[in-house]
């Protein structure tokens, strides 16, 4: 017998859209009927609920989180923001959905894009659907974002002067929208940021031979670097890196400081600032480098004609000459 998924009638929202999605990304429910209901005896008699039933036991397939005993977070360093219906599903079935999809299996890897995902899809899922804003401000918001997920998800709900309206037919576009975004984010981590890992592995291992601070990292190759400084720096038990030297898509050198987690536009030390928003002969004549090229004006990025010149432009800021 085919198996049944079940969750809320009337209005849906992004975080059970989502939960049934992932749900038809695992085995035991690829093939599971949905129905939408608020009967509790028709909800007792399905395979798996989500977001709906006020109940929350995984070994029961119960994942409702509107119930005020739920506290269950993510978990690792994701504590703080409490689960909606899609949070439970990918924390539960999640390193399933991430094998059954993918042609990745061993755990280690399968734990990084499961955190990845969380981080970067999951986390705004959850805080939104709980009503957790994105930032602690006592004044009115300067702007609304209504391009997110759950907005798109939310304008698919019908029309309230639909006389007849068809909120199934509307909740099965609105999975084919979180499906897409969902593959678009989780392709992004496999096929771009997973492997840039490996080089920026490389890279750290290598920064001594650099230079003995340890301090500069040389980027065999340009790829995205920044999420992946913070955590192996950590697991590695290397020095903290200031600076990242690397060739840009335009094949220019360049120089950047490594942010502080967590604030945004925060730099762990900026390039000088005599040389802040200077560029060409200016800049080469205060700086003694003859190649330099320019310094952005906050000093968080420079650039130079040679690897020679960002190396010396890294070592003079840090004072190593």
């Amino acid at each position: 017998m085919l198996k049944k998924i079940g969750t809320h009638s009337g209005s849906f929202h992004c975080d059970e859209v989502m939960a049934c999605f992932l749900l038809h990304k695992t085995k035991e429910f690829s093939a599971a009927s949905i129905t939408r209901t608020r009967d509790k005896f028709v909800l007792d008699t399905l395979d798996i609920v989500v977001d709906v039933g006020d109940e929350f036991d995984p070994s029961r397939n119960r994942f409702d989180h509107h119930q005020k005993s739920l506290s269950d977070t993510f978990g690792g360093r994701f504590t703080s923001i409490r689960l909606s219906s899609a949070g439970l599903i990918w924390k539960y079935f999640g390193r399933e959905v991430i094998r059954n999809i993918s042609n990745i299996h061993e755990d280690e890897i399968v734990e990084l894009i499961h955190n990845k995902m969380y981080s970067e899809l999951f986390q705004a899922l959850d805080a939104c659907d709980n009503g957790i804003s994105q930032y602690n401000s006592d004044v009115p918001e300067r702007y609304r974002e209504m391009t997110t997920l759950p907005g798109r998800v939310s304008r698919l709900n019908p029309s309230w002067q639909e006389e007849e309206p068809d909120y199934d037919r509307q909740f099965y576009k609105a999975i084919e929208v979180v499906g897409k975004d969902f593959t678009e984010i989780f392709e992004y981590i496999t096929k771009d940021w997973l492997p840039s890992r490996v080089i920026v592995e490389e890279s750290l291992k290598d920064a001594t031979n650099l230079d003995p601070s340890g301090k500069i990292v040389l980027l065999k190759r340009f790829c995205p670097w920044k999420d992946h400084i913070y955590s192996l720096e950590e697991s590695l038990g290397v020095e903290k890196v200031i600076y990242v030297l690397y060739v840009d898509s335009s094949k220019k050198w360049r120089i950047q400081a490594v942010g502080i987690p967590g604030v945004m536009f925060g730099m762990r030390l900026p390039l000088p600032e005599p040389w802040r928003g200077k560029r060409g002969e200016e800049l080469a004549k205060i700086s003694g480098i003859e190649d330099i090229e320019f310094v952005h004006a906050t000093g968080f990025i420079g650039g130079a004609k040679s690897y020679e010149s960002v190396l010396r432009m890294a070592r003079i800021s840090l004072g190593l000459v």
